[in-house]
């Protein structure tokens, strides 16, 4: 790993507001960065009440979110053309692979991409 610096999928993000002990370490014992999708994804999800919102607003603003940069596209198209990847994924895998830092999620599909350091987190059941 290149110091402390992660990037935390959507699934990490939500599992930490969600009450999940075993992902407080990608928060507390790193560097978290996230991708502007996993910032929408998670503001847009249905597995959190309006009231609730504000409480995340708040995380996003104090965590480094990395935006959409140009150089991302060809890591993108390669990566949508090679492995079938949905869009917002595709990006969230490109941001990890330009900035060379490892990605953590529990989404099984990042697994085999060329160029992603990926460490896949069982999800516990709860």
């Amino acid at each position: 790993m290149i110091g402390n610096k992660i990037i935390v999928d959507t699934n990490i993000v939500i599992y930490f507001f969600k009450g999940h002990p075993e992902v407080k370490k990608y928060f507390y014992d790193s560097d978290p960065y996230v991708s502007f999708i996993s910032e929408l994804e998670t503001l847009s999800s249905p597995d959190f009440a309006s009231d609730e919102t504000s409480q995340i607003k708040g995380f996003f603003a104090n965590q480094i979110v990395i935006g959409y940069l140009p150089e991302l596209r060809d890591i993108i198209i390669r990566i949508r053309s090679s492995k079938k990847l949905k869009l917002p994924d595709a990006i969230i895998a490109a941001t990890a692979i330009h900035f060379d830092i490892p990605l953590f999620s529990s989404d099984k599909a990042f697994k085999n991409i060329d160029g992603l350091k990926f460490f896949y987190h069982e999800p516990s059941i709860s």
